[in-house]
């Protein structure tokens, strides 16, 4: 049990084939990850304070825009590397983006937005930049040109990753060649178990949507649970079976790394 901001945190009651799923969003378990050391690849920890609202919009979307962490730190247990969400560090893709008048043929007023090809980051500790050169070409008089821009996003392509520096998770593991079956800490995994093993699935939480209105951006996602966005072949009985099996894998592969 744990409680964060006056809200009351359980997990998930397993009898009888029956889940009652409590209210537990993806972005609770956050507060613990367990990833792949970017330096030597073994086990490491990230802890994190999510801010976590009675009402708080808890959606998380493909490039983790909505997620506001108010403090991160990052260490490995094997080698004792470590670095803080202040150190502003992304291992994932950043995407550039600039806007510029072309300075050969800006008396035609011809102004256009470029995205760059993707920045892959790949130092050890790949600090975001402040600004980025690209280049670029007018499309009216194909010139060649520099544009200086601070637009730069970051790129989470993967779910598979955790949002906050885009390191691999440790509690993954193929399923079916085409799928990843993944979890950020013991918990989270143990919840998965719980879900899956169940015949009958039930929520046992309300929703308040008091604060928003039906056509809200955030409507339908608020104060959800960490199911809600499970893709369908965790949910399918057929699945069942093997899906087990692979959460006893993850299970004995984080007692081997804890050793």
């Amino acid at each position: 049990m744990d409680k964060i901001n006056n809200i009351q945190f359980a997990s998930g009651e397993l009898k009888n084939g029956v889940y009652k799923e409590p209210y537990l969003p993806l972005i609770y378990f956050m507060q613990k990850i367990w990833v792949s050391c970017p330096h030597c690849q073994g086990p490491a920890l990230i802890q994190s304070t999510i801010p976590i609202a009675s009402r708080a919009v808890v959606f998380i979307d493909s490039n983790h825009e909505k997620v506001k962490v108010a403090y991160a730190k990052f260490s490995c247990n094997n080698c004792a590397n470590h670095f803080a969400l202040a150190d502003n560090l992304w291992f994932g893709t950043l995407q550039v983006y600039g806007e510029s008048v072309c300075p050969y043929c800006k008396q035609f007023g011809v102004k256009q937005k470029i995205q760059s090809e993707s920045i892959i980051a790949s130092a050890i500790k790949p600090k975001i930049p402040a600004s980025v050169t690209i280049q670029a070409t007018c499309p009216k008089c194909d010139n060649q040109y520099e544009i200086i821009t601070a637009n730069i996003k970051k790129i989470s392509l993967h779910s598979s990753y955790d949002p906050i520096f885009h390191l691999p998770l440790l509690l993954q593991i193929s399923f079916k060649k085409s799928n990843t079956l993944w979890a950020y800490n013991i918990e989270h995994l143990l919840e998965l178990e719980k879900y899956i093993t169940a015949t009958l699935r039930k929520k046992n939480y309300k929703i308040d949507r008091a604060e928003y209105k039906p056509g809200h951006k955030y409507y339908d996602d608020v104060d959800e649970s960490f199911s809600t966005n499970l893709p369908q072949w965790v949910k399918e009985a057929k699945n069942r079976n093997l899906l087990l099996k692979c959460i006893n894998q993850l299970k004995d592969k984080l007692k081997k790394d804890m050793l």
